[in-house]
């Protein structure tokens, strides 16, 4: 909390979305409030709040500056998204397990099941690894250059599959 007169500033805070009201004190001991103002904040957005309050004119002023916008989408249009994603998640691994257990000698079907999983585990450790690294602004190039260089290794692959 500023002190009348002083000049400050506090850290960033993430609230949840709602109303909240904004109280300063009274005097200079801090011990007495009155609200000053209110603001509501949306969900994705992110707002700058300047309070200006000056004890000897009786001045308090505050002024709130939107420096991200809102999210403008609900999140309930994520989920037919989601459905695609899972049903083609689906789609791949089934045609893909049951290709390589057709494929592969019972000998090594064990072998062929675990190196599925270990690669299943790679690409879970590779979208930890970008989230963790905040490499978000390359993250969709990146992935497209994995996606596209497993293509080309797969069409490779066809072309010589007997």
């Amino acid at each position: 909390m500023i002190r009348p007169g002083r000049i400050g500033m506090i850290e960033y805070y993430v609230h949840l979305p709602g109303e909240y009201e904004i109280f300063l004190p009274k005097n200079g001991t801090g011990h007495e409030e009155e609200p000053i103002g209110s603001i509501t904040l949306n969900s994705g957005g992110s707002y700058t709040v300047f309070i200006l309050q000056k004890a000897s004119w009786n001045i308090r002023e505050m002024h709130i500056l939107t420096t991200v916008d809102a999210n403008k989408v609900h999140r309930l249009w994520q989920i037919p998204q989601a459905i695609v994603i899972a049903a083609g998640e689906v789609m791949f691994s089934v045609t893909e397990l049951d290709f390589s257990y057709s494929q592969a000698p019972s000998s090594i079907k064990s072998v062929v099941h675990a190196i599925w999983l270990l690669t299943s585990a790679i690409r879970n450790f590779l979208v930890v690894l970008l989230n963790f690294l905040k490499f978000e602004r390359h993250s969709y190039a990146f992935f497209a250059a994995l996606m596209t260089s497993s293509i080309r290794i797969f069409a490779v692959m066809a072309v010589f599959f007997l």
